[in-house]
């Protein structure tokens, strides 16, 4: 990072920040790809349900995590490049596909509460940047909303009938 970025961050180690937005990044990389293979094998209620729907929080992810991944950079960090470690990083849990694919509530249930947990996790790096890295603060920011919005649709869709 430059000298003046450096100057940026207040009583935090810029190796802690990195370590929080690459947990994130492997986060939505986990969860682009949970929506992905979910959406490849999607039938039934659940096709005609979720077939526009899971690949737009696929790409959501897929930008969020690119966002992250620069941010990353910036602070002269790396992000986690071994696919293997991705899940255990995430934090989200083990990475399994709903038994029955045409089941609506069951696959929504399955990523509202991985939404749940990621929320939380952007909520542990808000604390941690909070007034000592503001350029990290406020992109968590930004891309935490959109978490809260995804929630919301999920739990819309759960009402849907």
């Amino acid at each position: 990072m430059s000298q003046a970025g450096n100057a940026l961050l207040r009583g935090v180690d810029a190796e802690a920040v990195v370590a929080d937005l690459d947990r994130l990044r492997a986060a939505h990389v986990v969860a682009e790809q949970w929506l992905l293979a979910v959406e490849n094998r999607l039938e039934g209620p659940a096709l005609y349900l979720l077939e526009d729907e899971l690949p737009e929080q696929a790409e959501t992810n897929r930008q969020a995590g690119t966002v992250l991944a620069d941010r990353v950079a910036e602070l002269d960090g790396a992000i986690t490049a071994d696919p293997t470690k991705l899940v255990e990083l995430s934090k989200l849990g083990p990475f399994e596909l709903p038994a029955d694919t045409s089941d609506p509530a069951a696959i929504t249930d399955y990523a509202l509460e991985r939404v749940r947990r990621l929320i939380g996790a952007y909520g542990e790096a808000l604390d941690r940047t909070r007034g000592a890295d503001e350029l990290s603060h406020r992109l968590l920011l930004k891309l935490v909303r959109r978490q809260v919005e995804t929630e919301a649709e999920l739990e819309g869709l759960k009402t849907t009938p």
